[in-house]
């Protein structure tokens, strides 16, 4: 799961560094819609968990978690085939909030699968992902974009948060199940 954490906030700068390369594919001048292509997935980042939350209490974290994760994966491919600015900026929307699914339920995953002993060890970590993202993210796109264009970068690394995948299925699998009242 601290994988799948590093991977949500790393999608968001990525796309940075080659904005210049998306405006000039789009054919596009505009400083408010390449602003608004970099920054938007924030926006979804942050109504994201409004959506998320509730579901995870009543059907279980891991149901909510796999389907937000596929949801991901498939916006993140239709990043990489978009034809146009407005599907860049709706996709990386719904991405960011799709993927806000781990941030938000990530403490709560923590308590159910870590013994109560050992959760203030695994906190840190858990905090150190969402922080660690960011930071990293605008580096990789910088070498991605110049070694393989912006598409890369906005889409084509779903093949990256796609071998995080399995690991998360199997991972998630230790999480208290739903049961019905």
């Amino acid at each position: 799961m601290a994988n799948v954490l590093l991977c949500s906030p790393f999608a968001s700068p990525i796309i940075a560094p080659p904005i210049a390369m998306v405006m000039d594919d789009f054919n596009s001048t505009s400083y408010i819609l390449s602003t608004l292509i970099v920054s938007i997935c924030v926006l979804g980042f942050a109504t994201g968990p409004l959506v998320v939350s509730p579901p995870s209490e009543i059907y279980g974290r891991n149901i909510v978690f796999n389907y937000h994760h596929d949801f991901t994966l498939g916006l993140h491919y239709c990043m990489y085939a978009n034809s146009s600015a407005g599907m860049l900026v709706i996709f990386r929307f719904l991405a960011g909030c799709f993927s806000s699914a781990p941030i938000a339920m990530g403490g709560g995953t923590i308590t159910d699968v870590m013994p109560q002993e050992m959760s203030g060890r695994t906190m840190p970590l858990f905090v150190l992902r969402p922080t660690l993202g960011p930071s990293v993210g605008p580096v990789v796109g910088g070498y991605l974009a110049q070694a393989a264009g912006w598409r890369w970068c906005a889409g084509k690394k779903f093949q990256v948060p796609a071998l995080y995948r399995s690991n998360c299925r199997a991972s998630l699998s230790e999480a208290i199940p739903w049961e019905p009242n």
